[in-house]
């Protein structure tokens, strides 16, 4: 689950998005899978191993409070 940049009584509420563990579980529920949320699912997945990761109103997605990316 991808959260927005809050404290955390604020995070109580859903989060701004969603993502499978795993890209393979995509293709197993909808064979046809957008190619972008695919690529979305992977980069996060990749990186909340080593890195916190919230989502970012000015990008997709903003790296341990530091980088944002589009």
């Amino acid at each position: 689950m991808l959260y927005s940049e809050k404290n955390n009584m604020q995070q109580l509420t859903k989060p701004e998005k969603v993502y499978l563990e795993n890209t393979n579980l995509m293709y197993a529920l909808a064979p046809t899978s957008d190619i972008g949320n695919i690529r979305e699912t992977f980069f996060a997945n990749q990186l909340k191993a080593n890195h916190t990761i919230t989502f970012s109103g000015q990008g997709d997605f903003r790296i341990d409070d530091l980088i944002h990316l589009r």
